[in-house]
């Protein structure tokens, strides 16, 4: 069975893949813990920094990507209708813009 929404086509059934999604700028961390209590698995790659203020240093985690987390989820529309209603989600990247691209599970191993 397979559901259309928007000229989109997504299986009911199948195996998880990892996206790309675009968050608000400054917000990666909190959309991930958001997600988390959703349920849903997140990957966002940290990088520390250490900032230095007039009176101390300390190391703090960046995002690698500012901007951008990955979600390991199911190819069907509730799945991802539960990502895009987060608070701070802007939208699942992809070459089509109605038909989120997977990113492949190499690729995330190797962040």
């Amino acid at each position: 069975m397979i559901n259309t929404v928007h000229g989109s086509r997504f299986t009911v059934h199948g195996s998880q893949y990892w996206y790309a999604v675009h968050v608000k700028s400054r917000h990666e961390f909190k959309v991930v813990e958001r997600l988390k209590k959703s349920g849903v698995e997140t990957f966002l790659p940290a990088v520390e920094r250490l900032s230095r203020w007039k009176d101390r240093k300390k190391l703090i985690n960046f995002p690698l990507f500012p901007g951008y987390i990955f979600v390991h989820i199911h190819k069907i529309y509730e799945a991802m209708l539960t990502v895009l209603k987060t608070q701070g989600v802007v939208r699942f990247l992809g070459i089509i813009p109605s038909e989120p691209e997977p990113v492949s599970e190499d690729q995330i191993i190797s962040l």
